[in-house]
């Protein structure tokens, strides 16, 4: 589901799990050669992500997956792509989160500090 429509079906009163509103980010699902996510990534329980995957993009069954439901927030930023959602039935909004480049050059002290863990 495309950011937007996420929004709008998990802020569907219509549906039995809902919320008003919602922010997320979209987060990084790095592969490594043999096709697994990268061991770089910072999550505890990689195989359940991965099947979590899978079965979405089967388009069977469900259609959101509930992957960390107790995530550290350490190292979290490290994980973050493009940024962060902010929605709800009226719309979608987008804060985009620096690149690589711009986190290294403009914001290095705060990247640096965020990345420790």
């Amino acid at each position: 589901m495309p950011p937007s429509g996420f929004c709008q079906f998990i802020t569907d009163p219509q549906n039995a799990v809902h919320v008003p509103r919602i922010l997320f980010a979209d987060l990084r699902a790095d592969r490594d050669r043999s096709g697994r996510l990268a061991g770089t990534l910072p999550y505890t329980h990689p195989k359940h992500i991965e099947s979590c995957i899978q079965q979405l993009e089967e388009g069977k069954g469900k259609k959101t997956k509930t992957v960390d439901r107790e995530h550290s927030m350490d190292l979290f930023y490290r994980t973050v792509n493009r940024g962060f959602y902010l929605g709800d039935q009226t719309g979608a909004k987008f804060y985009p989160f620096p690149t690589p480049d711009e986190l290294d050059d403009k914001y290095h002290a705060w990247w640096k500090s965020a990345s420790m863990g």
